[in-house]
């Protein structure tokens, strides 16, 4: 793993002259907490729900004990990704979450496929709370609510009242919570007085940060799980059965290289993050598609794209250019 990604430019910090109050620099720098109003989850629930989202999945879903989460994808039978998602299993049931813009259309997907099963796929959304948390800080007050907090992404504990505690995957600690009203509204107030209340788009800088994509509704259908990194990322098994799109995921772990892949970019120019779907160009040709961004403020914004493992810089989204970062993975090919 590298170094956690600095997102200020060398030889100019502007997070000197910055209140410490200040959202953004509270992402990168300090303790935050966020609402998480602006994804949705599904249930699945049935004797059949784990064998059916195991042939649905890239994820090996069958060995997922209670109360462990993974990185997971969905695709079509082209291989193309419809959802990146996070599955949480529990004792009764399994949730699927995902931006809200893809919750309709992914419901629709799956239950084509439900059949004779006995599974039962509902929009849970409502019925949960959700909420989420970096920093030490943060780290501090969760820590007081529960014996030991989850040391490893995927791993989660229970809090007073039922409310869960998963670790998330990232350069810096960070967790998220959901459960009943009551119970995360109570780790909610005891997370004000040590962390900055930001939005879901500072949020998802965090993501960005951590290489971890997200499929939008405008980027549904553009990318094979490879080019998004989920390989590197723990999103796919190789050695399950059958899945949509598992034969052009496979053959291009198996047969091929991966021509393109991932990227994480900073525009120190931006005035806001550039939209999922926009080009990125090399030599004034297209080069890559912007995954998805989030404003660094005044610092710019920060950027996954899929970009050509051929092209060179410098690169330029929407006439501003975009200097490359570390990810906190390799995406280098093994065989070469």
């Amino acid at each position: 793993m590298s170094a956690t990604v600095s997102t200020t430019l060398p030889g100019n910090d502007p997070r000197a002259e910055r209140d410490p109050a200040d959202p953004t620099m509270a992402t990168t720098d300090g303790s935050i907490r966020c609402r998480l109003d602006d994804r949705g989850m599904l249930s699945f629930e049935g004797s059949d729900a784990a064998k059916f989202l195991h042939s649905q999945l890239s994820t090996d879903v069958l060995e997922l004990a209670a109360g462990e989460s993974r990185l997971t994808s969905y695709s079509d039978a082209r291989g193309r990704l419809l959802l990146v998602g996070r599955l949480y299993a529990e004792t009764d049931r399994f949730l699927l979450e995902m931006p809200r813009d893809r919750l309709e259309p992914v419901r629709q997907q799956l239950a084509k496929y439900v059949l004779r099963a006995d599974v039962r796929i509902e929009d849970f959304s409502g019925r949960l709370t959700r909420c989420a948390a970096a920093g030490h800080s943060a780290a501090v007050a969760l820590g007081a609510a529960v014996d030991a907090l989850p040391a490893e992404p995927g791993q989660s504990v229970l809090a007073d009242a039922g409310a869960r505690i998963v670790r998330l995957a990232g350069p810096r600690p960070r967790w998220q919570i959901h459960g009943g009203p009551k119970a995360v509204e109570a780790l909610w107030d005891r997370l004000a007085g040590h962390t900055v209340e930001v939005d879901s788009a500072q949020w998802r800088l965090l993501d960005i940060e951590a290489g971890i994509p997200t499929v939008r509704e405008a980027t549904a259908g553009h990318f094979v799980a490879q080019m998004l990194n989920l390989d590197r990322l723990g999103a796919i098994d190789f050695r399950k059965g059958c899945y949509p799109g598992q034969e052009v995921i496979a053959r291009a772990h198996y047969l091929g290289r991966v021509k393109r892949r991932m990227q994480l970019l900073h525009l120190s120019a931006a005035t806001e993050a550039p939209a999922p779907g926009t080009p990125v160009e090399q030599d004034g040709k297209k080069a890559g598609e912007v995954v998805d961004g989030a404003s660094l403020s005044a610092d710019g914004a920060l950027v996954l794209a899929v970009i050509h493992i051929e092209a060179g810089d410098p690169l330029v989204i929407d006439n501003q250019p975009a200097e490359r970062r570390p990810l906190p993975y390799s995406i280098e090919d093994e065989a070469a």
